[in-house]
């Protein structure tokens, strides 16, 4: 069994949802996914890997099951993302975080409650 925790809310939207269970997170580190995402063996691994490394968001790179176009062979998701540096400052602009970014809970939390 999962070690779940259920946090009931008003319902104010997804990303309210989400900033909830961020701040209720009980580890260092964020990665969150949708009901219809799913990593590759070892890309968590990989990923902490690389934030041990260079702390900072985490964005792989992005790849999609197009039905009659991939026949399960996934394509990758063209886009580019902001240099390092202040990247909080560009998600003013175009919010870039895409589901399955790994990045601290704590920076998440204290960026929000500015």
């Amino acid at each position: 069994m999962l070690p779940l925790t259920v946090i009931k809310s008003e319902p104010k939207g997804r990303w309210h949802a989400r900033h909830l269970a961020v701040e209720a997170a009980g580890t260092d580190l964020v990665l969150q996914l949708d009901c219809d995402d799913m990593l590759l063996p070892g890309a968590v691994a990989s990923m902490i890997k690389v934030y041990t490394h260079r702390p900072g968001l985490v964005a792989p790179r992005r790849l999609m099951l197009v039905e009659g176009e991939t026949e399960d062979i996934p394509r990758v998701i063209a886009e580019r993302l902001p240099e390092s540096g202040d990247q909080y400052a560009r998600m003013l602009v175009r919010n870039y975080i895409g589901v399955g970014c790994l990045y601290s809970r704590d920076t998440a939390v204290s960026r929000s409650m500015r």
